[in-house]
């Protein structure tokens, strides 16, 4: 998923400055990963290169958003952790 896809999703623009001020929180290669010129082109995008975000990647920026569908986001996250949890416990 792209900065571009995230902004669409979200309604918003804000996704590129979001992440720059809260690189820090994110890791390489597992929230997110930087693809070169060549894959650029290959997913149609025309940039020298383009930042690809993971699903832990995406939740993790879904955070800094305030909009309706970062809420939503957050929720069903939330309701599938817990619902993993009582799995968990019930299996014990």
């Amino acid at each position: 998923m792209t900065l571009r896809q995230i902004d669409e999703i979200h309604g918003i623009t804000q996704a590129r400055q979001n992440f720059n001020n809260q690189k820090k929180h994110f890791t390489c290669g597992v929230d997110y990963c930087v693809a070169n010129f060549d894959a650029a082109i290959a997913l149609g995008i025309k940039a020298p290169a383009v930042t690809l975000f993971t699903e832990s990647g995406y939740l993790k920026l879904v955070k800094t958003f305030g909009d309706d569908r970062a809420w939503e986001v957050q929720a069903k996250l939330i309701d599938c952790y817990f619902h993993v949890k009582q799995e968990q416990q019930d299996l014990r």
